[in-house]
């Protein structure tokens, strides 16, 4: 074989090689997804003891709310969502608030809300799935339907289900108070370094 024909194939093989890494390196962008949902039947270690609603809804009387809102990566913003269903008894108020500068991009950023699924653990679902901020961007939350029989405020941690590790690890926030007389939990300023799966737990 001659040399040119020894070249060109160096070449090919080169290329093909930088292609395959420059590939798996795209999992490291602001958007990469997060594998959260994959893992949540069958999180490793200590499982949070998650509150749970009062009325757990009927396909018949599930109510699903959304609200999506055009973000400037420079300037930041805040979404707002407001759930209620008389059906259930379940309501859920929840502010976001996206700091100058967390998002890689301006996007459109969403909140949705489905009673379906709600168990007041990890049901509040934002979007896009698996968006990762420059600067952590802030949740409060109030939810008003809660079975708190026995829990005290001083019990409560809000939780993520890392994708990394496959465990529930806490978020840090403000501030958690319960009201059990009247089944409410108000989480504020609770810092999310990405969309993922959240809840609050009793421990």
């Amino acid at each position: 074989m001659n040399t040119t024909k020894l070249i060109s194939r160096a070449i090919t093989v080169l290329i093909f090689t930088l292609g395959l890494f420059l590939t798996g390196c795209e999992t490291n962008s602001p958007m990469a997804t997060d594998t959260a949902d994959a893992v949540t039947e069958t999180v490793p270690g200590h499982t949070p003891n998650f509150l749970k609603v009062w009325n757990t809804p009927s396909n018949s009387l599930q109510k699903t709310s959304t609200v999506s809102k055009w973000i400037n990566a420079k300037r930041g913003g805040h979404l707002n969502l407001n759930h209620s269903n008389s059906s259930t008894g379940l309501s859920v108020s929840a502010s976001l608030y996206i700091p100058p500068g967390a998002l890689q991009s301006s996007r459109d950023i969403s909140i949705t809300v489905n009673d379906d699924d709600f168990i007041a653990a990890a049901d509040v679902i934002f979007g896009p799935h698996g968006s990762v901020f420059n600067i952590p961007v802030e949740l409060s939350m109030n939810i008003n339907g809660i079975d708190l029989t026995g829990v005290d405020s001083d019990d409560l941690t809000f939780y993520y289900l890392s994708s990394a590790t496959g465990e529930w690890e806490e978020i840090e926030t403000d501030v958690i108070i319960a009201n059990p007389a009247a089944g409410s939990v108000y989480i504020g300023g609770a810092e999310l370094p990405h969309f993922s799966r959240y809840g609050i737990a009793a421990d």
